[in-house]
């Protein structure tokens, strides 16, 4: 009897240590999974983005303009040095991580132009200026970009898509990456498209939500050209 109570009371000592060793081993597992997920979580980084925005922009003359103090008479003059024009302003667009303006005027051979008092274009050789200048990025919603109608639109997509240069205006838009952050860029002109009435608001809603949503950008700016010339 004594034998059979000795034993039954090893095997109670026996289950409560390994039940104690179950207690231990699942109290670590948790520590470790409470230690694995704090290291998962990480702080947010960062980032700084620099972007200079610059107004209107016009390379060229308007139809009819007299050479004399001309665009194109002060280009050649200068040996058609396409760095002369933004000399003074340069080392303010290389610092910074985009540049974008206002490219008012069409970069076009065209020669039918719109009736108006100040149909302006510029020769397509005029990118270089921006090339040159570090300006990476133009609008073309404004009341010039159409001033020599489709060709003049046309042409100078052309050649902004050649020297690399980014565009967005009207339907088009751009997007850039800078620094792991996708940056959308959207362009009107008052008379396009306006905040002040219903329809201008949808569209231009519209246009960041498939910005967001289709090409999965962080930052969306909307950049308007408006005023009394």
């Amino acid at each position: 009897m004594k034998k059979i109570l000795i034993l039954i009371a090893m095997l109670c000592l026996l289950t409560g240590c390994f039940g104690n060793d179950n207690k231990e081993i699942k109290k670590t597992e948790t520590k470790k999974e409470e230690a694995s997920n704090t290291m998962v979580e990480k702080k947010p980084v960062k980032t700084s983005i620099k972007l200079s925005f610059a107004g209107d922009f016009t390379l060229g003359n308007y139809a009819n303009q007299a050479y004399s103090g001309s665009f194109d008479q002060e280009y050649e003059k200068n040996g058609k040095d396409s760095s002369y024009f933004l000399k003074n302003v340069k080392s303010v667009f290389e610092s910074d991580d985009l540049t974008v303006v206002n490219l008012e005027g069409p970069l076009t051979s065209a020669t039918v132009h719109v009736e108006k008092q100040f149909p302006f274009k510029g020769s397509k050789e005029y990118a270089n200026i921006l090339v040159d200048g570090s300006i990476e990025a133009v609008s073309l919603a404004n009341n010039h970009s159409e001033d020599y109608y489709k060709q003049g639109m046309d042409d100078t997509k052309a050649v902004l898509d050649k020297k690399g240069i980014g565009y967005f205006g009207y339907e088009a838009s751009f997007v850039k990456e800078v620094k792991g952050i996708k940056i959308g860029f959207l362009g009107y002109r008052s008379m396009s498209v306006s905040m002040n009435n219903e329809q201008g608001r949808k569209t231009i809603k519209n246009a960041i939500d498939d910005l967001k949503m289709n090409q999965e950008v962080d930052v969306v700016i909307v950049y308007f050209h408006w005023g009394i010339e």
